[in-house]
């Protein structure tokens, strides 16, 4: 089975190394963007095969990058999974 390509979409570092070495047990290539203008650009120019969305994010929060990815019609088929270590 070839490796997934991950995009990861963290500000946090500590958070996305977390999730870095969590994810190092599978067969996937992470790349990391570390806010959410990164993270639209490298979706756009790598079509990752899944986005880790961090929801709180600088310059583009993850609400913002899935919309924008969604009515993209070469990024809209991108499975999104939303990440947030935010308590309320």
């Amino acid at each position: 089975m070839d490796a997934w390509r991950v995009l990861l979409a963290e500000d946090e570092a500590l958070m996305a190394q977390m999730t870095v070495d969590m994810l190092a047990e599978l067969p996937v290539e992470v790349s990391v963007a570390r806010n959410g203008r990164e993270a639209l650009e490298q979706a756009q120019a790598t079509h990752p095969d899944l986005i880790l969305l961090d929801a709180m994010m600088p310059e583009l929060n993850g609400f913002e990058v899935a919309a924008a990815l969604k009515a993209n019609p070469t990024t809209h088929d991108i499975p999104i999974i939303f990440l947030t270590a935010r308590v309320r």
